[in-house]
């Protein structure tokens, strides 16, 4: 791509730090560069954990990284709308917000923050005391304001649509694009040879994994309360896997672990790169996601794409995507969750999840038809 003064669109994921987010934009931008920039001039308004995975990609003067996440700085702020204004380009294309940032251009924007499009009480419980669900609810209030700041919106489900417009307003233009799986998992499933499917791995014990970042939500602070019922009802010992960027965060966790003397089962291998998730996920026996609020996990679907039994917590929009495939638990019964980690742990019936998984992957489609049709309406907007 030239590196020239003028510019079509700029990118914006500077608020992205942390989990999907952060790989569905590094994923964005690899399809970019490798379809030419779609025949657009780019500038890229990154995070600093975006920009680690793609700095080979960048060229001077064509990208801006947010040291201080505008959700956070208003000196951020001021710093990317002085740099839009002199830019001036066509449109502004934020993966997901909010941007908390008026632009002076068209403004796209996606919109997958579970919070502002709807959360349950009982993912609120989970800050805590009262003083810090109260925090979180004026948090949301705050980002539903915020979220406004858009001309255009991009959603991941039908039902985040009509969550959205309640917002928005009836007549915002809302545009429903799936999420996605990369390419590199649908091809795995669409090769495997379940005659010789395996662990990879040179350990014998049970392992599972916990591919999420740490937010309250992801109810991760009950793991080690399950994994000590597991143990003493069904005698199971088990390694489990988090990839938890902060240490901070995995501190927390561990400190409920050590003192119900299960702190040797936990080990965290931190937050990890994309482009090694396929690997990662062969590694283990079990994927849980314990997240009591999602509008789209793609862990979902590489857990299924991996062919890997899959244990979730019954709410709707879990059972939406992952269907007839995962191992259900309530979220208000430890019991339950104990149950549903045994039977996955216990599964041996790989030829049925796989004819389950072909089902609900094919829905999805690879992240490349996910980045075509972003760009079709991109296209359509600054025609």
């Amino acid at each position: 791509m030239d590196n020239t003064n003028k510019f079509d669109i700029v990118f914006n994921c500077s608020t992205n730090v942390v989990g999907g987010g952060i790989q569905n934009s590094v994923n964005f931008i690899n399809h970019v560069f490798m379809n030419n920039g779609f025949n657009l001039q780019w500038y890229f308004l990154l995070s600093p954990q975006v920009f680690d995975q793609v700095r080979h990609l960048m060229q001077e003067g064509t990208f801006y990284v947010a040291y201080k996440s505008p959700a956070s700085s208003l000196m951020t702020r001021r710093e990317i709308l002085k740099l839009v204004k002199r830019l001036m380009p066509k449109l502004v294309y934020t993966s997901a917000g909010p941007a908390y940032i008026s632009f002076p251009v068209r403004h796209i924007l996606g919109c997958s923050n579970p919070y502002i499009l709807g959360a349950s009480n009982y993912a609120y419980k989970l800050y805590g005391n009262y003083v810090e669900q109260f925090k979180r609810r004026l948090k949301t209030i705050y980002q539903r304001k915020e979220i406004k700041k858009a001309d255009v919106w991009i959603v991941q489900t039908e039902s985040s649509e009509k969550s959205l417009h309640m917002i928005v307003g009836a007549s915002a233009p809302i545009h429903v694009i799936y999420n996605s799986v990369s390419e590199e998992f649908i091809e795995y499933l669409n090769t495997i040879n379940i005659d010789a499917y395996e662990i990879e791995s040179q350990d014998t014990g049970k392992k599972i994994l916990v591919p999420t970042a740490y937010y309250k939500h992801k109810d991760l602070e009950k793991i080690p309360h399950v994994i000590s019922l597991l143990q003493k009802k069904y005698g199971y010992e088990v390694d489990v896997i988090f990839t938890v960027q902060s240490q901070c965060d995995y501190e927390s966790i561990v400190a409920i672990a050590r003192k119900l003397n299960v702190e040797s089962s936990f080990i965290n291998i931190g937050a990890f790169q994309h482009k090694d998730a396929l690997a990662i996920y062969k590694q283990y026996d079990v994927i849980l996601q314990p997240s009591a609020l999602e509008v789209f996990s793609t862990s979902y679907i590489e857990a299924m794409a991996t062919l890997k039994p899959l244990v979730v917590p019954r709410f709707d929009f879990s059972e939406s995507i992952c269907g007839n495939y995962a191992y259900y638990y309530a979220s208000d019964d430890i019991n339950s969750y104990a149950d549903a980690l045994y039977a996955a742990l216990e599964d041996i019936d790989i030829e049925s999840r796989c004819v389950k998984a072909i089902s609900i992957v094919s829905k999805y489609g690879s992240q490349e038809r996910r980045v075509d049709k972003i760009m079709s309406l991109v296209k359509e907007y600054i025609a």
